[in-house]
């Protein structure tokens, strides 16, 4: 499994400025113009309207209508595009950010559902994976507009500085180093904000854990009866505490360093108002003057802080945004589509010295695993929890690949299949089965949705052959009965859902059947009589199950004994019982089980 090379921390900004600003001119290059134009437009206006205003002023004060009306005309028509400028600037930012929330997103989603499969089992993926989710498209608008807002705080800042020059000219020599020094404060800052919330990646998801396993009904049940809530709101409380005192020391050191900068600027700014005053007093400067200084200064200190603030956010998000890159850092598919489809369909399945050891393992899961699986031939696997039974399934699925061996299927290799239509060319009902939140009709039919969605006469054969017709009748809305209990109207039993997973399974014609535990949630006679119907269904198709149950087991034409991940026994029912091997012992255990059990009117 691949690994990024580089890591946000070490990533340089030009590198993440420059990604950042080509993914957002590739989702929408006019829109970003506009928001570009507008903002610019808009930071000028005020220098116009500071400048018309002085001169409307010492119009006024030298008692000249004449000098005054065309300044204040202009004020207005000034005041009217600015208006315009804002509210363009404010719908198109708007836009602008919904489409970034959407394509980032989206492409993250798109990303994420072609990695490497192991990734998803990975612990420092999901750390990886949890703080792009948080803030995936929300950083791309932040840094955005914090620089939209910076340049055009930038311009201003800087008309209103020649202004201010003009007037008094030291005022920038003395103000710039103060300016500086405040922009690398926040920068500082920003990158320990930055680590402090990078530190807290595994923190933030155990509390999301423990709020989902007090929240969700699939939890909450077992948490009452075991009267752990307590427990489990108490350890949310101790992490996201221990969160809020990291944050806190970060605050702690933000607000220091602004109220040093501002008590700094302020004594500044009204050290050198004082001596604008004394020289209007004296007549070497107008009262226009003396205004457009006053106002000046104090547009440049708000504008100055503004802007610093302002860096450091956009420090912030790219940090964020270094953290999206690392996403795609991963390898999309890490092995090669093969691209291939064989001839024909034969159902063949073949094996080959397969071994396997998951990513970060140390014991091998498959150990040199040889079988075949002929044409229309029920293969069973059996053992105990752990042999590697649903791994083999996985690397059937090639959601994972061998590390030696190989497997065919239909005479071809699994790495050389185009991976769609590998997938279409098995049917998978899995021990963790989705329960999908949609209607009844579209719970079954996402086993072959090509062909099925939108399909409601095939969606209701598939029902009728696997038994489930009547179960799904008699919901509140029949097939169009919303499933599940977060959006849905109506929550089946664990089997009911199982049963609907079974129907998935068997939505595509002539696929190549995979059950790993499909029925752990059924009573032992519906099992029982489930399969002997799917028996029937799946007559002439290649099957392999897996199940602990022997009376299923039993139905297969052959059956593998998996131990410590090899094939210790193989062959049919009888065969093994008569070999008086392992397969033997767990058949005999779990049927002396049911000889023990007590018969009905005897007491227990």
């Amino acid at each position: 499994m691949n690994q990024p090379e580089a890591q946000p921390e070490t990533r340089s900004i030009k590198s993440a400025v420059l990604w950042a600003l080509r993914r957002t001119r590739g989702i929408d290059k006019r829109l970003l113009l506009l928001v570009l134009t507008t903002g610019l437009v808009r930071s000028l206006i005020p220098l116009g309207l500071a400048l018309a205003g002085r001169e409307l002023i010492n119009a006024v004060a030298a008692g000249s209508l004449e000098r005054a009306w065309p300044w204040l005309v202009l004020s207005m028509l000034l005041t009217m595009v600015m208006a315009l400028m804002v509210s363009v600037f404010n719908f198109c930012s708007q836009l602008l950010k919904d489409k970034l929330d959407l394509e980032i997103v989206s492409d993250v989603l798109r990303r994420v559902s072609l990695l490497e499969f192991a990734l998803l089992e990975n612990r420092q993926f999901q750390d990886v994976l949890h703080q792009v989710r948080q803030s995936a498209g929300l950083h791309f608008s932040i840094f955005i507009n914090n620089t939209i807002r910076v340049a055009s705080n930038a311009l201003i800042a800087l008309g209103f500085v020649v202004i201010i020059t003009a007037i008094a000219p030291v005022f920038f020599l003395v103000a710039l180093p103060v300016a500086v020094a405040y922009l690398l404060f926040n920068l500082v800052l920003a990158r320990r904000g930055y680590q402090e919330e990078k530190a807290n990646v595994s923190k933030w998801r155990w509390s999301h854990y423990y709020v989902r396993m007090l929240t969700e009904a699939s939890s909450a049940s077992e948490i009452r009866l075991l009267s752990l809530g307590r427990l489990c709101i108490d350890r949310f409380r101790e992490l996201v505490l221990d969160i809020i005192g990291r944050r806190k020391a970060v605050l702690r050191l933000q607000l220091i360093g602004e109220l040093g900068f501002t008590a700094i600027l302020v004594a500044v700014v009204y050290y050198f108002l004082w001596d604008v005053v004394q020289y209007a007093l004296k007549g070497r400067l107008t009262i226009g003057d003396l205004v457009i200084f006053a106002g000046a200064v104090t547009q440049v200190r708000t504008l100055m802080q503004a802007s610093m603030s302002g860096v450091g956010e956009m420090r912030k998000s790219l940090f964020h945004i270094s953290a999206l890159m690392s996403l795609y850092d991963y390898d999309l598919k890490q092995e090669p589509d093969g691209g291939q489809v064989p001839e024909r369909r034969t159902g063949r399945i073949e094996v080959q010295g397969v071994s396997f050891t998951y990513p970060g393992g140390e014991r091998p899961a498959l150990c040199d695993i040889s079988l075949s699986v002929e044409p229309g031939e029920t293969l069973a696997l059996v053992g105990e929890n752990g042999t590697g039974k649903s791994t083999l399934v996985k690397l059937l699925g090639r959601l994972y690949s061998p590390d030696q061996g190989r497997i065919l299927v239909d005479g071809l290799d699994l790495r050389l299949w185009r991976r769609d239509a590998l997938h279409q060319r098995f049917s998978f009902a899995l021990q963790y089965f989705g329960r999908y939140e949609a209607s009844a009709a579209e719970n079954i039919a996402f086993g072959n949705w090509l062909e099925l969605g939108g399909n409601p006469e095939r969606i209701e054969r598939v029902a009728r052959e696997t038994g489930i017709h009547d179960m799904l009748t008699s919901l509140p809305n029949g097939y169009d009965t919303k499933l599940g209990w977060l959006f849905g109207e109506y929550s089946l039993s664990g089997g009911q859902w199982q049963q609907i997973a079974l129907a998935r399974a068997f939505c595509r014609q002539d696929a190549i059947l995979v059950l790993d535990e499909p029925t752990a949630h059924l009573d032992a006679m519906t099992e029982y009589h489930i399969f002997q119907r799917f028996s029937e269904m799946a007559r002439n198709q290649t099957t392999i199950l897996i199940s602990h149950r022997f009376t299923t087991v039993s139905m297969a034409d052959r059956i593998a004994v998996m131990e410590q991940g090899r094939i210790v026994e193989l062959g049919g029912h009888r065969e093994l019982l008569a070999l008086g091997g392992r397969y033997a012992r767990m058949y005999n255990l779990q049927a002396s089980r049911f000889m023990q059990d007590p018969q009905p009117g005897t007491p227990a």
